[in-house]
């Protein structure tokens, strides 16, 4: 797992690139940059993002790709 996030201030946004460890494909998830930064002062996730799906919120947080959850719990 790759996780980096760029944040764009002309754009007003942060975007997150993932690259999956199991498939190589990359996943790139955008939001608002005001609520990037209110998740980074500890807005539930759920809150922050609330049009992200769960997969998407995951990786935002964490970096991990749908892929790479099923081959760690054998979904």
């Amino acid at each position: 797992m790759k996780l980096r996030t760029t944040i764009s201030i002309i754009d007003n946004t942060a975007t997150t690139h993932c690259q999956c460890g199991v498939t190589g494909q990359l996943f790139i998830v955008t939001v608002p940059l005001n609520k990037w930064m209110d998740w980074k002062m500890g807005e539930l996730s759920q809150k922050a993002f609330p049009n992200l799906l769960p997969h998407e919120r995951e990786m935002i947080q964490t970096g991990t790709t749908p892929a790479e959850w099923n081959q760690m719990f054998n979904a």
